[in-house]
């Protein structure tokens, strides 16, 4: 059994998903498996994704579905211990398992690189906390930090243990098309006691990737949805007594 199941969904990322597979194969740790779920694919991203030969990889082709439908089935056939997420379009560094994988963590949160399609760095997205906290300790600073930098959101350079995802039936919830990372993450923190924070940025976010969610319109939005992820967050922090003046403040402005 490996250790860590990184999970890739690929939908027409020909011009990307190779960087993104080869900079999984470069990891400086090895007891991992990649699993590729092809999610109907029209171009020759699928292709691509055979051109490696690396039993770690285990390439799964359905209809398409959503990127949603597409990391639970990466979820349903996770044989590791943890689990993190690469999206096609992304890629990591070297040492970006070695960071993130921490002994007996529940959960470990990273740093991002903001980087261009050319590869040039435009800017980080690093954790304010440092060190292994306990929930109730993140909480005080959670939906600020959240607006801020979005943080708590972002799918890639997380890392749970599976045990936690699969005991609790956590899953991605395939009627959401924006945010739907940060609404599955939601329902993580309600099961954690402590998460370990890293300053590492070792996980490339590419800006401006094709039919990438940053580049998404108005009219594509359903806003409706978006309220409802504030509601749940909203929720979360109630649960852990986390809610004052200042949370009730942000969630109006955002709402």
């Amino acid at each position: 059994m490996p250790l860590i199941s990184i999970i890739m969904p690929v939908y027409n990322k020909e011009k990307y998903v190779c960087k993104a597979i080869k900079s999984v194969l470069n990891q400086r740790f090895t007891d991992f498996e990649l699993i590729i779920i092809n999610d109907g694919s029209s171009d020759k991203s699928l292709e691509k994704c055979r051109l490696f030969n690396d039993d770690r990889i285990k390439i799964i082709s359905v209809e398409n579905g959503g990127v949603s439908k597409a990391r639970n089935i990466g979820l349903d056939n996770a044989a590791g211990e943890y689990v993190t997420f690469v999206d096609a379009d992304d890629y990591i560094d070297p040492f970006f398992l070695d960071k993130i994988y921490i002994e007996n963590s529940s959960m470990v949160i990273g740093g991002l690189t903001k980087v261009s399609e050319n590869h040039e760095i435009i800017g980080f997205i690093r954790p304010r906390l440092a060190g292994k906290m306990s929930i109730d300790a993140v909480v005080k600073t959670f939906y600020k930090e959240q607006i801020l930098s979005g943080i708590y959101g972002f799918v890639g350079s997380k890392l749970v243990k599976r045990k936690i995802i699969e005991d609790n039936s956590i899953r991605f919830d395939e009627g959401i098309s924006l945010a739907e990372d940060f609404e599955f993450f939601l329902k993580v923190y309600r099961c954690v006691d402590y998460i370990h924070f890293i300053s590492d940025s070792l996980y490339y976010y590419v800006q401006n990737a094709n039919n990438s969610a940053i580049a998404m319109s108005d009219d594509k939005i359903n806003f409706f949805e978006q309220i409802q992820i504030q509601i749940k967050t909203k929720d979360f922090l109630v649960s852990k007594d986390s809610f004052d003046k200042d949370e009730n403040d942000l969630y109006l402005e955002r709402v």
